[in-house]
């Protein structure tokens, strides 16, 4: 058998962005799926086998060993004096998390920064094994992206299919389904990305070949978790250290907490099953957090809308003030406002003892790809 030569030509074509993968490790030879504009992308989901250990914990929605189709992880995001994306050991693999650990005291501390505790908390992600038909030679890709612009969309349309639609089974690899994803663009401020406007399910006329399907991923195993100790380093700018772990010469920046008193309902006169105004339309409290100082809203026009999390100095009793004009850029993420989402999200009936970590923290997401 003849030697391979050793070349320098993958290399040497690399950019220098000193990019570093500090989420997700795609092998050199992996294609990324990354839609970069509006229009209609044919892919088929690719199942694969969970392994039976990772570092990234056990997958929350398959067993090992099992035959699945996606992993879902979470981030904190502007981490360090690199701003950088890291995997929470937390909400991913159940481990102790540094940056869980000081939200969590910026969130009990009466006079702690809401803000900053908002933008630290984990935001929710997914990875796929995705074939993609407009480039079927590039084998089986791997797609990265917030749960809230394709998997809440997916997850929709199954939920609401008659059961002879079929399209529980889009994954499957013998009687599977191609999906036609329409990929919009949305615009918050002066952010724009694409989002998954509509799925439409076409069923498979045969099997997926075997050949992609051994070309899927571990997922699991491609998640990056960083050790205890060097995640909080990172975080908390200690010595200047990036995320290769190496010495940053450039001076450590340390914001300073804000030190304001959160408006409360009882501030605003607000009380549960009032009616108030949030980013211009009308809504109902169902819930007020034990703290008094985020409620949880139905929409009035639109029963299946509800949203967690969301502060009282930001709604107005009806005919009490302005209402809010719209989300605003913050930190670099952004927020769809309440006529973007029409998911409905699972509540807790449970009264108004909810803890503030909670009301926030499963409401926030990015729209970044």
């Amino acid at each position: 058998m003849a030697r391979k030569k050793l070349s320098a030509k993958a290399w040497a074509e690399k950019p220098d962005t000193g990019f570093v993968q500090t989420v997700v490790k795609i092998p050199d030879d992996v294609e990324e799926f990354s839609p970069k504009k509006e229009g209609t992308y044919r892919i088929d989901i690719i199942p694969y086998v969970v392994p039976d250990k990772s570092a990234a914990g056990p997958n929350p929605n398959a067993a090992p060993g099992e035959l699945h189709y996606e992993r879902t992880f979470f981030i904190h995001r502007d981490i360090g004096v690199d701003e950088q994306r890291y995997v929470c050991p937390k909400r991913t693999a159940g481990k102790p998390c540094p940056i869980c650990e000081h939200r969590k005291e910026i969130m009990e501390d009466p006079n702690g920064d809401e803000d900053l505790a908002k933008a630290l908390a984990p935001k929710q992600r997914q990875l796929w094994n995705v074939f993609d038909h407009e480039e079927p030679g590039k084998g089986v890709k791997v797609w990265e992206v917030s749960y809230h612009l394709f998997g809440k969309q997916l997850k929709r349309e199954v939920m609401h299919a008659d059961e002879d639609d079929g399209y529980e089974y889009f994954a499957d690899p013998e009687e599977g389904m191609t999906l036609r994803v329409g990929m919009e663009e949305q615009k918050i401020g002066k952010n724009s990305f694409l989002e998954a406007a509509t799925i439409g399910f076409k069923p498979r006329t045969k099997a997926l070949p075997k050949k992609v399907l051994d070309g899927a991923h571990p997922l699991d195993n491609l998640i990056i978790i960083y050790p205890y100790d060097k995640l909080k380093t990172i975080f908390l700018h200690e010595e200047g250290v990036d995320a290769e772990g190496d010495e940053d010469e450039r001076p450590v920046k340390r914001d300073e907490p804000k030190k304001t008193k959160a408006v409360t309902a009882d501030d605003k006169g607000i009380g549960k099953g009032d009616d108030v105004a949030w980013k211009g339309q009308e809504w109902t409290v169902l819930k007020i957090t034990g703290d008094g100082e985020s409620l949880t809203l139905v929409n009035n026009d639109d029963e299946d809308l509800i949203k967690k999390g969301v502060l009282v100095e930001d709604v107005e009793l009806p005919g009490n003030g302005e209402e809010d004009a719209g989300p605003t850029k913050e930190g670099g993420d952004s927020e769809p406002t309440a006529g973007q989402s029409s998911t409905k999200k699972e509540e807790n009936n449970g009264g108004s003892t909810a803890s503030k970590d909670d009301s926030v923290e499963d409401d926030d997401w990015d729209a970044d790809w």
